[in-house]
């Protein structure tokens, strides 16, 4: 368990240094959207920042208030990035959004809020 934390101070220390040679940064995004139903659905999401290489993304569900509980049908998702939205300029391919494929499982009348992170090296300046 030291050893995987050592080397994640190494790796974002690394990005770090990669990045400020980039004239970039390591950025933390988010965002959520909502699911009512059960099934499949894709969602595009925009990041705020231009990635400079693949960002990480990660997920998570949390149903809404009023959603139900059933025991034994408990709600489940998974979210993949099935693609990712790029911009390219004359010196490089930036990451500006992905298309997210997410698959519910529960109850068919829950809603799920569907919370997104994507964490990598980026340049904010909408003009680089």
């Amino acid at each position: 368990m030291i050893d995987q934390t050592i080397r994640k101070v190494q790796q974002r220390k690394a990005e770090a240094a990669r990045a400020s040679e980039q004239g970039a940064t390591v950025y933390s995004v988010n965002g959520l959207f909502l699911i009512s139903g059960v099934g499949e659905v894709s969602s595009t999401v925009n990041f705020p920042v231009k990635f400079i290489e693949r960002p990480n993304v990660n997920f998570c569900g949390e149903l809404q208030q009023s959603s139900p509980i059933v025991t034994g049908n408990f709600p489940t998702v998974s979210v993949v990035v099935g693609d990712w939205v790029r911009q390219e300029t004359s010196t490089r391919r930036l990451f500006v959004g992905a298309k997210l494929l997410v698959v519910t499982h529960g109850p068919a009348t829950q809603a799920m809020w569907i919370h997104w992170s994507a964490t990598g090296v980026a340049i904010s300046n909408p003009y680089s």
